[in-house]
């Protein structure tokens, strides 16, 4: 469809431009309420996952063993309210003038994402090791340690050339 036709994507209006051409008068509001749909899906959960996910993390690390964890005093807490304000007013700074457009933003937060990966990989790397933590029927053998070796210095890689893009992204945009 692109490369007929000579167009290039630059930004979200090329896109809304494309399946207006495409799919006629109704492909441009198809196309926008589509990324309205997938933004804010995307925004509620992570607000809501990772204000739970801190939250339960804090509260964890502070509760004693006979203490019961439940939802209520989860959603309660005072970081999951901070936490997901944060992932769901901080966003806004990218509405600015003189910020980088939405295919911008969009690359910028799916590389940056990618820097976690080590992190996770790891972390689940230990926990399959360990026999405390998933039982010496399911633990890692050598097979699957040499696996996760590889996918880690996988994601290791990934996450250097992540930092590299992000920052000649944000150094070209400034």
């Amino acid at each position: 469809m692109l490369n007929p036709r000579g167009i290039t994507v630059t930004n979200l209006d090329d896109l809304a431009n494309l399946l207006t051409l495409t799919l006629g008068k109704l492909g441009g509001p198809i196309f926008y309420f589509g990324v309205f749909a997938a933004l804010y899906s995307s925004v509620i959960g992570n607000a809501t996952g990772y204000g739970l996910m801190c939250a339960d993390i804090a509260n964890v690390s502070r509760a004693s063993e006979a203490a019961a964890i439940t939802a209520a005093n989860v959603t309660d807490s005072s970081i999951y309210r901070w936490v997901a304000a944060w992932c769901l007013f901080s966003p806004l700074i990218w509405s600015l003038p003189g910020m980088p457009g939405f295919v911008a933003l969009t690359l910028i937060a799916n590389a940056a994402a990618v820097v976690v990966l080590p992190l996770l990989c790891a972390s689940l790397w230990y926990i399959t090791a360990r026999t405390a933590y998933i039982g010496p029927v399911y633990r890692n053998g050598n097979w699957e340690n040499c696996l996760m070796a590889g996918l880690f210095d996988l994601s290791v890689w990934g996450a250097y050339q992540s930092v590299i893009a992000i920052a000649a992204a944000l150094h070209s945009s400034l």
